[in-house]
This record gives structure tokens, C-alpha cells and sequence, in this order.
């Protein structure tokens, strides 16, 4: 028709353009054209696609059903979208006409190129013409449809006649109204009753089927057999499936057929739900069913043997390919899943791993993996090997190694089938990291433990070798006052820089081991800070330097919290200002409350801070590890175990508090500490704090004499001295068993408390202490007994506890703590 309209106007081009719409764009698509071959010029290409802002003018006029005519394109504005468009196609004249659908513009039928003399009659026509064409367009899809419908329909009877055809019998059945009509039902047929006539036949479906199960059925071969077929669970089951099917054992009918398969198939409706039920005899499938159960048993062994195998690759390799190095050719064996098998994927080796090399393989890793997968020197590389690998970081962030095996060799030994394997080595790579990392980690902890012990065996030997060489010097000047009390006096700052050592260290440990705990108890913080004060006030003096301890915004003077963990924070801390301080510096305390968001807490934050020496970057980085210390010789002549910073975090974190560090090189460092600790407010002080009064130095008004079960003779007469300028008596004991007998028979009250050696010969102190306790005295109930021993962890601790002590000192330890925790046990 376009053919035919072009030769009456002679245009050389007549097309139509249907109207399409494309993300919510409106455009016009070329869908038919005819052109004159021999007058249209080779680089006049008419246009396939336009869209509505192209020719909106045009657009807007065939909207009203108007037919659009330019006889020359020079007519047309040369701002106009449509001259635009005809100059870019070389068209001096074209005539558009509408074709609507439904009243809505559909598209347009145009002609390029028509001579001038064509009549107005016939380029209005063309509006008719494009109603036409639609119309028949319309008709055409409708018969198209039409005809698929209706074979569809046929393909459907031919199904239905098949499956009949196969069938002893079916019914149409209405599972909601319980009803049944014959659609077929052979002569020879089990059934409860055969028809006579052609006539529809409506039965009872579900008194049907049990007439049917009662007097026919195998009982054995299909015990749910009625409740499988009943009308509500089909209706339940073929909601979500397409059919239900069972196999039964049957009386044998007269046909000789006694193994049948009973079938429910849904069928379409949207009424009600009708289903088809066909009876099938399926002996000859029971029959060759069990002719090859024989034969899969036999090979059942092999076939077991494989998915062996391949169950045991399918753990390992994701994907498996079979190359052959002759053609190049490639088979998938298994696509990733967990069933390895052909895939039927197969082409040409070279293009597809080249592809997977470039697009699943990390980019730093291609140009490697590439020449790995690269077969064209794959049988060199193979020829004294029978596999090589290779490992990298895919795209996913997981870690592949992929293998060439080879499988088979030609006569002149070179490889002529390959496997390649690939499999994630993710979890090996990073077992592989962690040891490597755990090595690095041990070889460095074992470096900074050599320099560690190699300081502490320096740090320990310098006091030792004060204390045994100012002891020397005061045995030669027994007669010169004044030069021992110095020896002395440098004999007990000596014996304190060993204390702190070992005392560090056994930190140290039981924060390790587990055995250091926090403890909590009323704390004065007035008190606390006064006592801290007082300590480092004087060392620092010693330094000439300046010492500021500022509190302020005490809201809560009173919290809980544990005196002696805040007072290793303090004192570690503030010991460390002075030591890293040069004479004449400034060392500060501060230390203040902000408001907590729970309202039974505060926020107590201290700060220290000093203008010493300062740290470096590098030394910040790892200044809490408990084997680090700054090598600096400005500070190389500074007494210490470096484990103060280590011990400090340490209790900080298992207080659930934060502690921060800034420091400068030549210009000091500051440390500010944060811990959220509940108050106890100023009316509950005095019940809480009056049974812990703050220790004042004094000789002891209510101890008289101590029993003190010791068996080092150094160790007791150390003690004993001291004890004996408080005027403290003392009675010993050099085992555990004497310290029993001296307590049974020595009258009531001679001894205020007991001292007790845990390790002890004959008998050890815990069993000295459960002895006592189990004396018939009450004195042996009431009597205070202290251990006073160098077993300090909290597994000593606690063995006292349970053993009947009342308290637990480490040695070595001040002889005025001895007589406060005395005291307060008899009080």
C-alpha cells in the first residue's frame, strides 16, 4: 500500500512512524517504509526515531487531526525545530497525515520528495488512509490472537486426549460441591459402576473414592490413601502445586492390571476448583522398574565410589574445567554449586579465563594471574611438573589459588589434557597472616622482653650494690655517727627503688594471670589527695621543684571506688613528672568532678601534668606496652622498671575509665584520667566512713604483745626492732605447729594478734590457721591472725581467707601498715 501511494503521488519515500513512549519520554519509531531506489539520492537516510521536541509544532497539529503539508522547506521559520530537522535530512517538502487509535494520536504515515502537482484531495485522503491502516492493523493483531487462542486450545485437547488415552479412568471433580463427572471410564475398569449411556454422569467424588478404596484397594500399598485424596487436603496441597500422584496395589481387573497411579491435577478456574482425577495402570513401569533395580544396584558401588570423589573435590574446588592443549578446548565440570557435574558450558579455553583473569581477579593481581593462565606456555611449563598453582585476591575480597593438573600426556611426554582448579584459600590466608603476624608479634615481645630483663638486671643491681656498698662503708665508720645515718639513709632509698621494681613486676603479673581485682570501698578524696601530696611534695622539694596540687569543683568528697588502685594511678604518675622533670620544673595535680549522665555517679577526672622533657610521637605509640621505655640519654640515669605507664592503663581499663596522653618534646607531658564512680552523699559519710579512720604515725596504745610465726631468724629480728621502738612485744614461733602449741599453752590474753608465715617447715601457716580456729577456746575464734608472707597473688590472698585469716600483707612491708591493720582487727 505504501508502494502504491508513492508511484500515485510520485514521492520518493512513503513511511509511518508509530508513537512509543520510553522513561516517561515521548518519541516516534520508524516501523514501515517505502522508498523509489531510482530517484532517492544515497545520503538522503531517513531518520528511524524522533522525538515529540523535535517537531513540537508538528506534534501539536496532528494531535488535532490536521494533515500537515510543506511543499517547501524554505517556508518554514528557520527557528522552527521542524526546518531544522528537514535541512539535517536533505527534505525540501513532506506531508504528514494522522492515524489515531481510540481517539489518541497512534503514529503518522508521511511522504517525502511528492511532485507540486499533487491535489489537495489526495493529501487529505491520507488522514483516512492512516485511519485505515490502523483499523486493519488492529483487525490483524486480533486475528493473531484469535488464532493462538485457539491453538492453544487445540494443543490442550490433544493433551487431554493423551492423557485419556493412557487412562482407565478420570473424573472431573469439584472439590468444593464434592462432585464428580465421568470423562472417561473403560469397560474393564475397577469401579463401583460402569454407565450405560452417553449421558453426563454426576457422582458423589468423595463416596466414590471410598467405595473405591473399601473394595478395591491394597490396604498396605496405600494406607493414607483417602486421607491424601479427601477434598480439603487437595484443595490445601493445590493451592502451591500442580498435581498430587500416589502408586497403589490394586485388586486385578479385568484387563489383568493390578498396579495403578492415582492423579490430581488442578485445572484453571476462577469460580470454583475443579480438578482432574485419572486412574493409570502402571504395571509395565513396576515391571521395567524393577527389571533395571538390578542393574543400578550393580553399578551402584561405582557410582557410590564417584560422588565419593566428587563429593570430596566439591569441598575443596568451586570450579573445575578440562582443557585440552591441542585445540584449546574447554569443559566446565561444575558452575559453582555444590553438585560437581558438565555444566555444558564449553568454547575456547584462552577467551573465557582470560576473561574471568581480567574480570573476578583484583587489579593488582591480573597482570600475574594473567600469565599464569596463559596456554600457550602452559605444556613448557608443565613439562617436569604435575601441577603448578597459583594464589590471589579476587574482586569479592576472598583469596583464590587456582592449579593446572595434568590429566593426560601425550607420546612425547608433553601435557595434552589439563584440570584447572580453582578454590578459596581465604581462611589459610588468614591462618597464614595470623602466624605470620604472631610470630612478628613473639619475635618483637621477645626483643623488648631481652632489653626489659637486661634493664631490670641493671636497675636491680644498682641498688643492690648501693645497699651491700654503703653497708661496707658504715661497718668501717661504726664510730662516725653521721657517716652511717648517711649510709643509712641511702641504704633505705636504695632498698625503696628495689621495692618499687618488684612491686611493678608482681603488678604486672597478677594483672596478667587474672588475679588483680578492683575493689570497692568509701574513699575521702579530700584525704586521698592530701596523702599523695604529702609523698611526692617531698621528691619533688628534693628536685627544687615547684608542686601544685589544685582541687576543685569536689561536689562528692566521698566515693566509692578503690583507694589503692587510685593511689598506684597517682603515684606512678606523679613519680614519673618528677623523675622526667629537670631541677627547677613545675609538676601538677589537679584534680575535679563533672556532672555524669547517671544521676548515682560522677565523673572524677585528674590530671597530671609537668613541663619536662616531654615524649616523642614514635614512643607514644607503644608507652603502655609493659616492656617499653623511652631510650633517652637524658633519662638514662632515671631508676625505674618503665612498667608504671603499663600498670597504670592497665587499671584505668579494668575500672571501665579512659585515660589520655599530649606531650612535646623539651616542653612536658600531661596526662588526664577519667573514671565514673558512684558518690555517697554527706548524710551517708558517717555511717559508711567511721570504721576507716585516716592513719596518723604514733607508737601503738592498744597493741601489747604480738605472736609472730616466722623461721628466717633475719626476717624476725627485722620485725622484732621494729616492732620493739612501738613497744610492741613479741613472742615466735619458727613453724606452724610450734605457733599452735605456744597459742594452747600460754594463758588467755598473752597475745593481741598473730603475724603468720605462710610458708613455714613442719607445718604451714594456712594449716597452723585452721588449727587454731578449730581450738575449744573462744580466744582461738576471736584472736586476730594476719599473714604476713612473700606469697602475694591473689590466690594466697584468697587460700588465707579461706584458711581462718582475718587479713593478708605482702612482704616486704612498712611496719606502721603492720600496726594499723593490727589495730583495726582488735578494734
Amino acid at each position: 500500500m505504501l508502494q502504491l501511494l508513492g508511484k500515485c503521488s510520485g514521492a520518493d519515500r512513503v513511511y509511518i512512524f508509530d508513537k512509543k513512549e520510553k522513561n516517561r519520554k515521548e518519541y516516534f519509531c520508524l516501523q514501515y517504509e517505502w522508498k523509489n531506489e531510482d530517484d532517492i539520492l544515497e545520503k538522503e537516510q531517513l531518520f528511524s526515531e524522533i522525538t515529540v521536541e523535535d517537531i513540537p509544532h508538528w506534534t501539536d497539529e496532528l494531535k488535532k487531526g490536521l494533515t500537515i503539508q510543506v511543499t517547501d522547506c524554505e517556508e518554514l521559520s528557520p527557528m522552527e525545530q521542524e526546518y531544522n530537522l528537514m535541512k539535517k535530512h536533505h527534505t525540501y517538502s513532506r506531508v504528514l497525515a494522522p492515524i489515531f487509535s481510540r481517539d489518541h494520536l497512534s503514529g503518522f504515515i508521511g511522504m517525502d520528495h511528492f511532485y507540486k502537482g499533487i491535489s489537495e484531495l489526495f493529501i487529505h485522503q491520507l488522514a483516512f488512509v492512516g485511519a485505515h491502516l490502523n483499523t486493519a492493523r488492529e483487525n490483524l493483531r486480533m486475528f493473531t490472537l484469535l488464532g493462538k487462542n485457539l491453538e492453544s486450545m487445540e494443543k490442550e485437547r490433544q493433551i487431554l486426549n493423551v492423557l485419556c488415552e493412557d487412562c482407565t479412568s478420570v473424573y472431573k471433580v469439584n472439590l468444593l460441591d464434592d462432585t464428580a463427572e465421568v470423562v472417561k471410564l473403560e469397560q474393564g475398569a475397577n469401579a463401583p459402576k460402569i454407565p450405560k449411556s452417553r449421558e453426563k454422569i454426576i457422582l458423589c467424588y468423595s463416596k466414590e473414592l471410598k467405595y473405591y478404596y473399601d473394595h478395591f484397594v491394597i490396604k498396605e500399598s496405600a494406607p493414607d490413601f483417602l486421607e491424601t485424596f479427601d477434598c480439603q487436603n487437595l484443595i490445601g496441597e493445590l493451592k502451591t502445586r500442580d498435581k498430587i500422584s500416589r502408586r497403589y496395589q490394586s485388586r486385578e481387573n479385568a484387563n489383568r492390571h493390578q498396579y495403578f497411579e492415582i492423579r490430581a491435577t488442578r485445572l484453571p478456574s476462577s469460580t470454583d476448583f475443579p480438578v482432574l482425577i485419572a486412574f493409570r495402570h502402571v504395571d509395565e513401569i513396576i515391571k521395567e522398574e524393577r527389571n533395571h533395580q538390578r542393574e543400578l544396584e550393580d553399578s551402584l558401588a561405582e557410582v557410590k565410589m564417584n560422588n565419593e570423589i566428587i563429593s570430596a573435590i566439591s569441598k575443596i574446588y568451586y570450579m573445575i574445567y578440562r582443557i585440552d592443549l591441542q585445540d584449546f578446548y574447554y569443559e566446565e565440570i561444575t558452575g559453582g554449586s555444590e553438585n560437581h557435574r558438565f555444566t555444558g558450558m564449553k568454547g575456547t579455553a584462552a577467551a573465557h579465563i582470560t576473561s574471568d583473569s581480567s574480570e573476578k581477579v583484583a587489579s593488582k593481581y591480573r597482570a600475574m594471574v594473567k600469565q599464569f593462565y596463559d596456554l600457550s606456555t602452559l605444556k613448557k611449563r608443565l613439562e617436569k611438573e604435575e601441577s603448578i598453582a597459583v594464589d590471589y585476591l579476587a574482586t569479592d575480597n576472598n583469596w583464590h589459588l587456582a592449579r593446572f593438573i595434568v590429566q593426560s600426556r601425550a607420546e612425547d611426554g608433553t601435557a595434552r589434557q589439563v584440570l584447572l582448579v580453582i578454590r578459596v584459600i581465604s581462611e589459610e590466608k588468614r591462618r597464614e597472616k595470623y602466624l605470620i603476624d604472631a610470630v612478628e608479634e613473639a619475635n618483637r615481645a621477645n626483643e623488648a622482653k631481652s632489653e626489659f630483663l637486661s634493664r631490670m638486671s641493671h636497675d636491680i643491681r644498682t641498688p643492690m650494690n648501693a645497699i651491700m656498698g654503703f653497708t661496707r662503708v658504715a661497718r668501717n665508720h661504726l664510730h662516725e655517727p653521721d657517716k652511717i645515718l648517711d649510709c643509712l639513709d641511702k641504704i633505705n632509698l636504695s632498698g625503696s627503688n628495689l621495692q618499687q621494681l618488684i612491686n611493678d613486676v608482681l603488678d604486672i603479673s597478677r594483672i596478667e594471670s587474672g588475679e588483680f581485682r578492683i575493689d570497692s570501698e568509701p574513699v575521702k578524696l579530700s584525704e586521698l589527695c592530701k596523702l599523695y601530696e604529702q609523698n611526692i611534695r617531698g621528691t619533688a622539694e628534693d628536685k627544687n621543684q615547684k608542686f601544685i596540687c589544685n582541687r576543685h569543683d569536689i561536689i562528692y568528697d566521698t566515693v566509692l571506688s578503690d583507694r589503692l588502685r587510685i593511689g598506684q594511678i597517682y603515684m606512678n604518675l606523679l613519680s614519673n613528672a618528677v623523675k622526667y622533670t629537670p631541677e627547677g620544673g613545675m609538676v601538677e595535680l589537679e584534680v575535679y568532678e563533672e556532672p555524669f549522665p547517671d544521676k548515682d555517679k560522677i565523673r572524677l577526672v585528674s590530671i597530671v601534668r609537668d613541663n619536662g622533657i616531654g615524649m616523642s610521637e614514635k614512643f607514644m605509640k607503644e608507652m603502655y606496652s609493659q616492656f617499653s621505655r623511652a631510650i633517652d640519654t637524658r633519662v638514662n640515669k632515671v631508676q625505674g622498671s618503665g612498667l608504671g605507664l603499663a600498670i597504670v592503663k592497665k587499671i584505668v581499663d579494668q575500672m571501665n575509665g579512659t585515660i589520655e596522653a599530649t606531650s612535646r618534646l623539651h616542653e612536658g607531658t600531661t596526662f588526664r584520667v577519667t573514671l565514673d564512680v558512684p558518690f555517697i552523699r554527706e548524710q551517708e559519710v558517717s555511717e559508711t566512713t567511721a570504721e576507716i579512720p585516716f592513719f596518723k604515725l604514733r607508737p601503738s596504745r592498744i597493741i601489747k604483745t604480738l605472736l609472730i610465726a616466722e623461721d628466717n631468724d633475719l626476717n624476725y629480728e627485722i620485725l622484732e626492732e621494729q616492732l620493739e621502738m612501738y613497744g610492741i612485744h613479741c613472742g615466735r614461733a619458727v613453724n606452724g605447729k610450734e605457733c599452735v602449741q605456744l597459742f594452747e599453752i600460754d594463758p588467755s590474753g598473752t597475745y593481741d594478734a598473730i603475724l603468720m608465715d605462710m610458708q613455714m617447715p613442719v607445718m604451714n601457716g594456712l594449716d597452723a590457721t585452721r588449727a587454731i580456729r578449730r581450738l575449744p577456746s573462744p580466744e582461738s575464734k576471736q584472736i586476730p591472725i594476719i599473714a604476713l608472707t612473700a606469697n602475694a597473688y591473689l590466690e594466697d590472698v584468697q587460700k588465707c581467707k579461706e584458711a581462718g585469716m582475718n587479713d593478708h600483707m605482702s612482704k616486704p612491708v612498712q611496719i606502721e601498715q603492720i600496726i594499723r591493720t593490727v589495730e583495726r582487727w582488735m578494734k
